[in-house]
């Protein structure tokens, strides 16, 4: 579960935070909200989902991120620094980023995957996705430990497509790409 620990904090003051192991941080609107690392299921659903996306980030020449800070700010007053449980950027953009030394990705990754974790409301995540989606993301998918479903939303989140146990999910971004939702949650 999120808590919020300070508001008006700018960008500068979150890079000077230290933060350790325990804790992770997200800057949304000028309040730092503190929540807390994959732990359990949620670990071990983000190994498995990063593994089954080897071969297309290889083949579709993407950078897969687990854990990585993306500014989705479009106004410096209003800062937004999320963190997705998994993304997917092109690789120009992760050489942009190597180049420049930066500590996050600009703009939404192109496919943002959020697990979501016990205790972690309906309303943070749709929030947290419409945040992507506001910054440039074009898919994401939110992943349901409780339920075994994975749902697909497009369309800056205005469709949705929910996928069970049994079933395959594919998507336009990774052509030749099929997830077998089975797999996800170890059936």
């Amino acid at each position: 579960m999120a808590g919020v620990t300070q508001s008006s904090m700018t960008i500068a003051e979150f890079d000077a935070l230290d933060e350790d192991t325990q804790k992770r941080h997200e800057l949304v609107r000028g309040e730092l909200i503190q929540t807390m690392p994959p732990l359990g299921e949620h670990s071990i659903i983000q190994f498995t989902l990063s593994g089954q996306f080897a071969p297309v980030v290889k083949a579709l020449d993407l950078v897969g991120a687990t854990e990585l800070d993306c500014d989705l700010s479009s106004d410096p007053a209003d800062p937004i620094i999320r963190r997705p449980d998994l993304a997917l950027h092109p690789r120009a953009d992760f050489d942009q980023r190597t180049a420049e030394r930066v500590k996050r990705f600009q703009g939404g990754p192109m496919l943002v995957i959020e697990i979501a974790s016990p205790g972690q409301s309906f309303d943070e995540l749709a929030a947290k996705l419409e945040d992507f989606f506001a910054a440039g993301t074009q898919e994401a998918w939110l992943v349901s430990p409780t339920r075994r479903v994975i749902q697909q939303l497009t369309n800056a989140g205005i469709d949705i497509h929910e996928y069970r146990l049994g079933t395959t999910l594919t998507s336009v971004l990774l052509p030749d790409f099929g997830l077998k939702v089975d797999e996800v949650f170890g059936k």
